[in-house]
């Protein structure tokens, strides 16, 4: 029971109703582009790295993409500027799990911190409106 008698569940339709309405008007309902490339790293392509793109004005669209074993993806995004940011990792072997006692992966960023924070990360993208935007990143080791 929440506070005044009424049940929780009573409100959990009109709950889903308004943020329903959040996403619709968050983006869903704005113009969308396509935003294709390839993603290098010291000019070899990453594979199975993560681009996670954010509207640097806070309006539009997240987006996010995988890249296949050749470096390349493609996303769907608002057509505005975007950080973005990428994320890889590499097994490095097991330890023992401390909560569980058993083996977990031990994985470790392939992509340097620079790249991994919107704060830090110097990647950005302008899709251009109504047309397919090819938009390759090419990373580097070399400390920033």
């Amino acid at each position: 029971m929440a506070t005044g008698g009424r049940p929780i569940m009573g409100s959990l339709p009109q709950a889903l109703r308004c943020l329903a309405a959040v996403f619709f008007v968050a983006g869903c309902g704005r113009p969308q582009t396509v935003i294709t490339g390839t993603v290098t790293l010291d000019g070899k392509p990453l594979a199975e790295a993560s681009l996670d793109m954010f509207p640097v004005s806070g309006v539009g669209r997240v987006s996010v993409a995988k890249t296949d074993a050749t470096g390349r993806y493609e996303t769907t995004a608002s057509p505005v500027r975007l950080s973005v940011v990428v994320l890889a990792t590499k097994m490095d072997g097991k330890t023992r799990d401390p909560e569980g006692g058993g083996m977990i992966d031990v994985r470790t960023s392939i992509v340097p911190k620079w790249y991994t924070s919107h704060a830090t990360t110097p990647l950005t993208a302008e899709p251009v409106e109504n047309q397919t935007t090819t938009i390759d990143f090419s990373l580097t080791s070399a400390a920033k």
